[in-house]
């Protein structure tokens, strides 16, 4: 039968190896490390701002994320372009290393991209739209199209230049475009 002294000596160690509390931000298991998603979440826009070069103006993930290596977590993300788009994000390791991929493309920064590529080239102001929704996959390819625009400020397509700009996905959302000639 353990004595008094045993039971006392066991309870302070198991004090001494419980997770210490800190204001319920975090807490540490043998798995992993959880974390609130509100942090978590403000660290991924750091990284989307950085790696996309656009800021991201709204990140929200679940209510807790778990670091712990092979985790997979999916947060939504809105940048300043007005794209928005979920965020699968696979944890590297228990400290909260991690990789971010955009599950669908930044259209709206593709086409403000490819306006500006073809003022360089041609010297014309076109507005273009590309397809409303885009997976991230390697190898994809769509158009995307471009009216120019009215000098005058009216909506009448008499008489404007159109363009067209072929996209061609990477992967991890970066692509390449070429204008048709």
């Amino acid at each position: 039968m353990p004595t008094r002294t045993t039971i006392a000596a066991l309870a302070a160690a198991a004090l001494l190896l419980a997770p210490a509390a800190t204001h319920g931000q975090t807490s540490t298991t043998t798995t992993g490390t959880t974390v609130k998603g509100t942090v978590f979440a403000k660290r991924l826009a750091e990284r989307l701002t950085t790696t996309f070069r656009i800021t991201a103006t709204s990140v929200k993930c679940n209510t807790t994320v778990r670091y712990a290596p092979g985790s997979i977590s999916r947060c939504k993300a809105r940048f300043a372009t007005g794209d928005a788009t979920t965020i699968r994000v696979r944890f590297t390791s228990t400290k909260g290393g991690f990789v971010a991929a955009p599950l669908g493309l930044l259209l709206r920064d593709i086409e403000y991209r490819i306006a500006e590529d073809l003022v360089t080239k041609q010297g014309a102001i076109a507005d273009f739209t590309c397809p409303f929704r885009r997976a991230v996959k390697a190898g994809d390819r769509f158009p995307c199209y471009g009216t120019e625009a009215a000098g005058d400020g009216t909506t009448s397509d008499t008489g404007r230049q159109g363009y067209i700009y072929d996209v061609t996905q990477l992967g991890s959302g970066r692509v390449t475009f070429t204008l048709r000639a």
